[in-house]
């Protein structure tokens, strides 16, 4: 795993990290792991503190951005797409209206359809 350290994951580090975050807060981890069995691990860490947990892979890149919250609201897949469709089209729609850029900073069809428990 080259991303983060293992100590990162340590048991302690993850319930400090859960306690900061609070209730509402969110908790986004830049995993970088070839080895399944590695990530695999990595992830179940992640549920054992963290009750609501999903991810999204990079295309072209070993990246996979994991997202933990203490929200209950977030258990499922279908609960986290409509949360961060509505924060993506929201992001869009800013970007637009302060002109910004002339296109979407985000495909927001392509992104949901991407996170996975």
């Amino acid at each position: 795993m080259s991303c983060p350290p293992q100590s990162f994951l340590a048991n302690d580090i993850l319930l400090h990290i859960k306690e900061i975050i609070g209730p509402k807060g969110l908790f986004m981890l830049n995993l970088v792991c070839r080895d399944e069995t590695l990530r695999t691990a990595a992830i179940e860490d992640l549920q054992k503190v963290f009750p609501a947990v999903c991810s999204y892979k990079l295309d072209e890149d070993i990246n996979e951005v994991v997202y933990c919250a203490n929200d209950e609201k977030y258990k499922t897949v279908e609960q986290w797409r409509k949360h961060f469709g509505t924060a993506g089209r929201g992001l869009n729609n800013a970007v637009k209206d302060n002109k910004l850029a002339s296109e979407d900073a985000l495909d927001v069809a392509d992104f949901l359809s991407e996170l996975k428990i």
